[in-house]
This record gives structure tokens, C-alpha cells and sequence, in this order.
């Protein structure tokens, strides 16, 4: 599958895959480290401990708002690219994400969340994909929810927090009244950090 505005590809993807693999265009210069490297400094590194887990509750203002800034800056295709590399660029893809509502991210937030592997990132990406919800959403978030029970990667109640404020109704599951205001406090920061 071509990402969106990139010189990179999915050259395979399968459920027992942790990550699907990129592949160089051969028409580029730059190695896939070369670019990752480059985002990485510049997008991820200085925020992720911020914004991973459900630590951006406690965001204060100016860290808001250099995110909310670097999420209008950084070119879509970069953030295709963030959603699909190891789980720090993960969680700033998702964030970028969640503040670019004018483009779909649904089925990469998805893809996503399907190889996600705990808390790290399961909280923002099921941001992003309740900001970028599609026909497959809850599906996507009800795996996620069974697959971390499962394991005890320790966001099975944000995810069912997820679960309910999609259908609107109480969930079963392991979630606990904080999973749901840390939810809601979480959505209210990727509204405003959609703002332009």
C-alpha cells in the first residue's frame, strides 16, 4: 500500500506482523533511518514523554500549543509515516492525527492500533481513531480492549472507555470511572489542538 504523499510503501502487512515493513522508493535519496531520524528529532523526541500514556491530561499550555503548531507544520505523509514506525513516533503520529481532522487518517489510525502492543500507545491512538471514526472503529477498539485484557498491557479501560463513548452506552469490561474523565480530558485536547 503507497502512503499517502511519500516516498515510502507498505510492502506487507499481516496480523502476526508487530509492524509492517517500509520499503525506500529507489526514486528517493534519503534511507528510511535518514527520515525517521529527522522526524524524530524534530516531531517526536521533545513531546512523546508528554504525550504518551494518558499523560497529556497534564499538558500545560505552552507544550499545547508548540504541538498544536507542529501539528499544522509537519506534511501529511510524515504523519502516515510516524503512525506506522516503533511506538514514540507512534505516539506523536497519533496526536498529529487526532489535530489534522481535515485529513482521513481512519484507516492508518486503525492499522495502527491493530499492532499496537500496550499503554504506551493504545491511549493516544484510540483518541485518534475516535476523532477519525469510520464503519470498522469499534471493531478495531473492541480487538484492541480483548487483545490487552488478554495480555495485561494495562489499557484495556481506556480502550472500553473508548468503547462507550462510541456507542454511547456502558460497556463490560475492566474500565474505572478515571479511564473515562482521562477519555474525555484527552478529546478535549485533540480538539484543541485541531484548531488552526
Amino acid at each position: 500500500m503507497a502512503i499517502p504523499g511519500s516516498r515510502w510503501r507498505l510492502t506487507h502487512h499481516r496480523a502476526a506482523d508487530p509492524l509492517p515493513a517500509l520499503e525506500h522508493d529507489p526514486l528517493g535519496s534519503d534511507t528510511v533511518a535518514d527520515v525517521l531520524d529527522e522526524l524524530v528529532q524534530r516531531f517526536v523526541q521533545p513531546y512523546y514523554l508528554h504525550m504518551m500514556r494518558t499523560n497529556a491530561v497534564d499538558l500545560d499550555d505552552r507544550l499545547a500549543e508548540e504541538v498544536r503548531a507542529l501539528g499544522r507544520e509537519i506534511p501529511v505523509s510524515d504523519v502516515f509515516e510516524l503512525l506506522q514506525s516503533h511506538w514514540r513516533p507512534r505516539v506523536m503520529g497519533a496526536w498529529f492525527a487526532a489535530a489534522r481532522t481535515e485529513v482521513d487518517f481512519c484507516e492508518a489510525v486503525l492499522e495502527s492500533l491493530d499492532t499496537c502492543r500496550g499503554s504506551l500507545t493504545a491511549a493516544p491512538l484510540a483518541v485518534a481513531a475516535l476523532v477519525h471514526v469510520g464503519p470498522t472503529t469499534l471493531q478495531h477498539i473492541a480487538d484492541y480492549a480483548e487483545r490487552d485484557a488478554a495480555k495485561g498491557w494495562g489499557a484495556a479501560g481506556f480502550a472500553v472507555a473508548a468503547i462507550e463513548h462510541l456507542t454511547g452506552a456502558e460497556a463490560a469490561g475492566p474500565v474505572e470511572e478515571n479511564d473515562r474523565q482521562r477519555l474525555t480530558a484527552m478529546l478535549h485536547l485533540a480538539l484543541r489542538l485541531s484548531h488552526p
